[in-house]
């Protein structure tokens, strides 16, 4: 595929044509940059000057909480986007950290050539606005569901809220004491639960180390 087939993949470019596409190449900058196995893309808390976009490979997003007691890592491939939402606003500081998995290619938009696009390109525009809606219509609405009663669900659902997506390999790095704080429940019954969920082959645990096979089919167990 070339990087314009790549592009059209990508929420902000779908349903733009590609002779709309390569005029658009042609007058912003498409800043391309290389990462190898290892390396670090993006630091927590750096000013966001950029939209990113990543092109070509996979990537280990972690976030933390404001304590540092525990971290969320999940597996992103391309193409997708970075943090879009944190472009503008009150807060536009990187919320996680990315490191290259593999060799990536990560597409870096200058705010100023994405403001100049959205006037210029009606389809831009509304897939930019589409997209950041989405994810804070996302974020509104997980505090207004039923909270789950159950155990599995409860740890599922902590998880979940915190992800930049609620499907897929989760890595849970926390003490099963804070666990047990944050969804209301006894340490004693936390371990019981983990444990349970690990002979049913959803997960594993070791070392304050929670692996989440697949996100979703934890968060389709009844309450």
């Amino acid at each position: 595929m070339t990087a314009y087939d790549k592009l059209l993949l990508l929420p902000f470019f779908q349903g733009i044509d590609r002779k709309e596409l390569e005029d658009i190449a042609s007058r912003i900058r498409l800043d391309f940059q290389k990462y190898n196995e290892g390396e670090r893309i993006v630091r927590a808390n750096d000013r966001c000057k950029t939209l990113m976009l990543l092109m070509e490979g996979r990537m280990l997003s972690e976030g933390k909480s404001a304590d540092c007691r525990y971290s969320i890592q999940e597996y992103m491939e391309a193409p997708c986007v970075i943090e879009p939402e944190r472009l503008f606003g009150l807060q536009q500081y990187m919320e996680r950290e990315y490191q290259a998995l593999s060799k990536c290619v990560v597409l870096k938009l200058q705010k100023d050539d994405v403001l100049r696009l959205c006037a210029e390109s009606l389809v831009f525009e509304i897939n930019v606005l589409n997209t950041i809606s989405t994810i804070s219509q996302r974020d509104k609405t997980s505090f207004w569901r039923t909270p789950p009663i159950s155990i599995p669900h409860k740890i599922a659902t902590f998880v979940a809220n915190r992800c930049v997506r609620p499907a897929g390999e989760k890595i849970l790095r926390i003490r099963l004491t804070d666990l047990g704080k944050a969804i209301g429940e006894a340490r004693i019954n936390v371990s019981h639960t983990i444990h349970t969920l690990e002979q049913q082959g959803l997960l594993s645990f070791s070392r304050q180390t929670i692996t989440i096979y697949h996100l979703e089919k934890l968060l389709l167990i009844d309450d």
